[in-house]
C-alpha cells in the first residue's frame, strides 16, 4: 500500500520524456530556417520521389483481391461521402461562420456517447478511442470572425456543450497579439490567416494519462490528438466549412494562448477553420 501511495508523488513523466517534448518544439526564433527546410525538401523532386516511394520489402506475396465495395446501407455511404469530401482549405472567403455552424461543427467533432458507470471509475465515453478511457485532450477554440460570439480564446465544455471564455487578455490588440504570436501568421503565407474564423487548439494534459501509463501515455495523448483532427475533418466536411491541420505554429505561445503553464501541459494539434 506504501509503494501505491507514492504514485501520487513520483513524477510520471521522465526526463527523456520531457526531452522529446522540448526537442520536438518548434520556437518562434527557428521559425524562418524550418520553413526553408520545408520548401526546400517540398519543390525538390528527388527528394519527394525518394520519400514517397519509402516503404517496407515485403518481396514476393499471394495477393488476394477483394470483393468490390457496394455500401449496404445509408451509413455507409455517407461515411465513404465524407471521406471523399474531407480536404485541408488553406484559402478562406473571410466570411463569418455562425454560432450554430461553430456548435455543430464542436459537437459533431468531439462529443461524449455513452455514461460511463461511476462505481466502476468508468469515464463517461466519447467519440473517440482513447487509451485506458482517460482522455487527456481538451478542446479550445480561438474566435476572430464568428457571428454572435466575441473575440477570444474559450474551453469548450463537453458536458454542457458551452464555451467557456478565458479572460486571458486586457485588450483585443493583446489578444491578436498573442495569436500572431502562436501561428506565425506575419511570417507565413501558406495559409490565408486573415480571413479565418478562428482556431481550434488541442491541449494535452499530459498527466491525466502518463500517472497511469508513465511515458508511453505520451503515444496515447498523440493519438487522441490526431483521432480528433480526423473528427474534426470529417465534421466540416459534412457541414461545408473549410479546414486545415496546422503544424507550423510556435508551442509555448499557443500553449501560452490557452492559459497552459505546466511544462506536462502540452499543445500537440490545431486546426484553422473558415468559410470557404
Amino acid at each position: 500500500m506504501a509503494k501505491i501511495t507514492n504514485y501520487l508523488f513520483e513524477e510520471s513523466i521522465s526526463k527523456e520524456g520531457y526531452d522529446f517534448l522540448e526537442s520536438s518544439k518548434m520556437n518562434s526564433y527557428e521559425a524562418l530556417e524550418y520553413s526553408k527546410r520545408l520548401l526546400e525538401v517540398m519543390n525538390n523532386s528527388y527528394f519527394m520521389q525518394h520519400i514517397c516511394e519509402q516503404t517496407n520489402e515485403l518481396g514476393w506475396l499471394e495477393e488476394i483481391s477483394l470483393p468490390v465495395n457496394e455500401y449496404s446501407n445509408d451509413l455507409c455511404q455517407n461515411l465513404d461521402t465524407l471521406n471523399h469530401l474531407r480536404t485541408s482549405s488553406r484559402q478562406f472567403s473571410g466570411e463569418q461562420i455562425s454560432l450554430s455552424d461553430l456548435s455543430q461543427l464542436l459537437n459533431l467533432s468531439y462529443k461524449k456517447t455513452r455514461k460511463g458507470i461511476k462505481e466502476n471509475f468508468i469515464p463517461d465515453s466519447r467519440n473517440i478511442a482513447s487509451g485506458g478511457g482517460l482522455y487527456p485532450v481538451d478542446l479550445y477554440f480561438v474566435s476572430l470572425n464568428i457571428n454572435n460570439l466575441p473575440r477570444g480564446v474559450y474551453h469548450y465544455n463537453l458536458d454542457r456543450n458551452s464555451l467557456e471564455k478565458l479572460p486571458l487578455f486586457e485588450t483585443d490588440e493583446i489578444f491578436q497579439n498573442a495569436v500572431n504570436q502562436a501561428f506565425l501568421t506575419e511570417a507565413k503565407v501558406d495559409i490565408d490567416y486573415a480571413k479565418a474564423a478562428g482556431y481550434i487548439i488541442l491541449g494535452s494534459v499530459l498527466h491525466r494519462t502518463c500517472f497511469k501509463y508513465l511515458d508511453r501515455g505520451i503515444r496515447w495523448a498523440l493519438i487522441d490528438t490526431g483521432a480528433i483532427i480526423h473528427s474534426v475533418y470529417l465534421a466540416s466536411a459534412s457541414i461545408g466549412i473549410g479546414c486545415c491541420s496546422v503544424g507550423g505554429y510556435c508551442d509555448d505561445f499557443a500553449a501560452e494562448l490557452i492559459g497552459f503553464t505546466d511544462k506536462s501541459q502540452i499543445v500537440f494539434g490545431t486546426i484553422i477553420i473558415g468559410k470557404v
